[in-house]
C-alpha cells in the first residue's frame, strides 16, 4: 500500500476485488485518511508514502539529446533555405528590372 504524490495531487491505488483501483486527492491529510482505512482493511503493517522524484533516465537524455540535434538540422536547413530564397528573388527583381528597362527602350 502505498500513497503517492505527484503534480500536487495524490493517489492511493487500493487492491479490491483481484482489480486495482486508484482514488486520487487533491487534500494530502484526505489521502493518507484513506490510505489509513485501506490498510486497516487489508490487514497490512503501514502504507508508504512517495514523492514525485522523477529523474529523467540515460534513455530520456539520449532521446532529448538526439531532438536537440535534429532541430539544430532542421534549423541550419532552414537557414540555408532562406538564403537561397533571397538570392533568387534578387536575381528575379534584377531580370525584372532589365525586362522593364528593355521595354522601356524599345517603345516608340
Amino acid at each position: 500500500m502505498e500513497v503517492v504524490e505527484a503534480g500536487g495531487e495524490w493517489s492511493v491505488p487500493v487492491a479490491k476485488e483481484d482489480q486495482e483501483i486508484t482514488r486520487s486527492f487533491v487534500i494530502e491529510p484526505f489521502a493518507l485518511s484513506y490510505a489509513e482505512g485501506q490498510r486497516i482493511r487489508l490487514l497490512l503493517d503501514k502504507f508508504v508514502r512517495l514523492k514525485d522524484r522523477w529523474e529523467p533516465d540515460h534513455q530520456f537524455i539520449e532521446s532529448a539529446r538526439r531532438s536537440q540535434l535534429r532541430a539544430e538540422s532542421q534549423l541550419d536547413s532552414l537557414q540555408s533555405t532562406i538564403a537561397e530564397t533571397r538570392r533568387v528573388l534578387e536575381a528575379s527583381r534584377k531580370l525584372l528590372e532589365k525586362i522593364a528597362e528593355r521595354e522601356h527602350h524599345t517603345q516608340p
